[in-house]
């Protein structure tokens, strides 16, 4: 019973982290330049957005 409480919670978090994974690296596949923005933490939710938006589009 505690697992599965614990797991709920964890388990949102694991699959939007799988997600994002996924959208980088589509996204680094196809524009390696972007890369350089992670390590600017206010630019990530730009960037992320940014991923998003090109591998939609693309």
């Amino acid at each position: 019973m505690r697992c599965a409480a614990i797991l709920q919670p964890s388990f949102a978090k694991v699959t939007t982290i799988y997600l994002i994974i996924i959208n980088l690296y589509a996204v680094f596949k196809m524009e390696r330049y972007f890369i350089c923005d992670i390590d600017n933490k206010k630019e990530w939710q730009h960037f992320k957005l940014k991923c998003c938006h090109s591998v939609g589009t693309a």
